[in-house]
């Protein structure tokens, strides 16, 4: 207990539960023991040791090896950031795969660290590596907005519009006025020459701070609209 204490110090202000749960079982033990202990005869306390010792040695491990996971994870991912900072995206790609386990699969933020893996190679134009890494990504956040977003941008750029609307659409179910996909989805409509649909989805976003291409964009979709017989 103590040592989990000595390396929790380090990874409890950014964490989740999990430290608490962890603690909690531990003292959990150690108090049962105790009182079991003063309740039965003296005969019977090696037989209690005997059934309790195991349980306890299993947590240790089981925490200690956790914990090691953990904390190399929490180190790749500190690299990580500090690669993507610098545009270091096969940097990024390889921190990832570092710091990604079975038992790790968010980064300190909750993020999923396949998210970092797919944006690396979305700046690299590998969009099918993306892809397969944003989709893995999804399994573990199945409602994360970035993921969702940056799987409609793969799709999009694969030519696969359909379900590149689909993706935004999900975003927008979850967080309906997130101007990125809203942006998004109204260049989607554009490349696939639905104007009307990309003019709807334009109007929806914030026209007291719009972007700096706003008005050129609602301008040239006038244009086409406007082409458009009757």
């Amino acid at each position: 207990l103590t040592g989990y204490l000595i390396i929790s110090m380090f990874t409890f202000p950014i964490e989740r539960i999990h430290h608490q749960v962890y603690i909690s079982i531990m003292i959990a033990v150690i108090v049962s023991d105790y009182i079991l202990l003063k309740s039965r005869i003296q005969t019977r306390v090696s037989e209690l040791y005997v059934k309790i010792n195991p349980l306890i040695t299993i947590l240790v491990i089981v925490s200690i090896y956790y914990s090691y996971t953990l904390l190399q994870s929490e180190v790749s991912i500190n690299k990580l950031m500090y690669a993507r900072e610098r545009g270091d995206w096969k940097g990024v790609v390889k921190l990832s795969d570092e710091a990604f386990s079975k038992l790790i699969t968010l980064d300190a933020y909750s993020s999923p660290i396949h998210l970092h893996r797919g944006e690396a190679n979305i700046k690299m134009n590998k969009y099918k590596d993306a892809s397969k890494d944003l989709i893995t990504a999804l399994k573990y956040f199945p409602d994360h907005i970035s993921v969702l977003n940056n799987l409609a941008i793969t799709s999009s750029d694969m030519n696969n519009n359909a379900q590149a609307i689909k993706y935004l659409d999900r975003v927008l179910e979850i967080y309906p006025k997130y101007e990125a996909s809203l942006y998004n989805k109204a260049n989607v409509y554009h490349r696939n020459q639905e104007y009307e649909n990309a003019f709807i989805s334009l109007l929806s976003c914030n026209t007291q701070k719009p972007r700096h291409n706003y008005q050129e964009f609602i301008t040239i979709l006038k244009t086409e609209i406007d082409k458009k017989p009757l």
